[in-house]
């Protein structure tokens, strides 16, 4: 199978979990959703390991405990999907600035923000069109609309801290334990304490039919995303198809989510320069 190919498959299983991310925290609870999600996402990933493997996945506690940082990631990335699904999926990009950081200062890789390094410069002006473009999404004209757009901000802050947070932690296992086995041990723990949260916030487990469906559904496609994902990086070296991956991938749910949801308030004048900026910051990072 050929890397074009991977990349299609994993484009448009990525592009139909975020718009079912979208549908399933507008539709249901946050934290009902998310446990439903990850519990499928679970079976897919353990049932796969077991079958092409013969063996049952490694324990690890500390690739475990890294799963709190990937519930708080998400419970406030779904959180921003229900204010806007076009200027989320953009911007939670952004985590990798935070992963970024912190490889500099832990795993000396200073580099990548020294300016007399051209990925330095990549990484420093694509930081700065990040702080641009948040800046135009946040000064709107309408008051109600600003309010709305500074409580998105909380929402995908957290979403950028913790994913980045979580990404940086993941990668000191990436040598003892695979992709799939990361995400078995980090779904052991992020599983029940989704159950915890709903407990405390009193939320309802029950999604109905319906929505249990499209939970089953995401997680299938986000599991096939993955695989895809991996596998592409076997063939195309990670410099070349990530970046495209994700520029392609934030484009597409842009334009899906504008013709599913209706986000049309996107292309005002403010948003649009906004949005653009935050494209070009992007872009910088993700090839840095």
């Amino acid at each position: 199978m050929s890397w074009q190919l991977l990349l299609y498959i994993n484009l448009a299983a990525g592009t139909i979990r975020e718009l079912l991310n979208k549908k399933i925290s507008n539709t249901v609870s946050l934290f009902a959703g998310l446990f439903y999600i990850t519990l499928f996402a679970q079976v897919f990933f353990y049932v796969s390991w077991v079958f092409t493997s013969q063996t049952l996945p490694r324990y690890d506690l500390y690739a475990s405990l890294c799963g709190i940082l990937i519930v708080a990631g998400f419970s406030f990335y779904f959180a921003a999907l229900r204010i806007s699904l076009t200027q989320s999926i953009l911007f939670q990009s952004y985590s990798i600035l935070v992963t970024i950081l912190l490889s500099a200062v832990f795993l000396g890789e200073s580099k990548y923000f020294d300016i007399r390094t051209f990925s330095g410069i990549k990484v420093v002006s694509g930081t700065i069109l990040a702080f641009l473009a948040l800046w135009f999404l946040l000064h709107q004209k309408n008051k109600k609309e600003e309010r709305l757009e500074k409580k998105w901000l909380y929402y995908i802050a957290g979403t950028i801290l913790f994913l980045g947070i979580g990404s940086f932690a993941s990668i000191s296992f990436i040598h003892k334990l695979t992709p799939t086995e990361i995400f078995i041990n980090q779904a052991n723990t992020m599983i029940p304490l989704y159950l915890v949260l709903i407990f405390i916030g009193k939320e309802k487990l029950s999604i109905g039919k319906k929505m249990l469906a499209f939970t089953f559904i995401n997680a299938l496609v986000s599991a096939i995303a993955a695989v895809a994902f991996y596998k592409g990086l076997l063939l195309m070296p990670v410099a070349k198809f990530y970046p495209l991956q994700q520029l392609s991938l934030v484009i597409l749910t842009m334009i899906t989510g504008w013709i599913f949801y209706h986000e049309k308030d996107l292309f005002t004048k403010q948003k649009l320069r906004g949005m653009i900026l935050g494209l070009a910051g992007m872009l910088l990072l993700i090839t840095s």
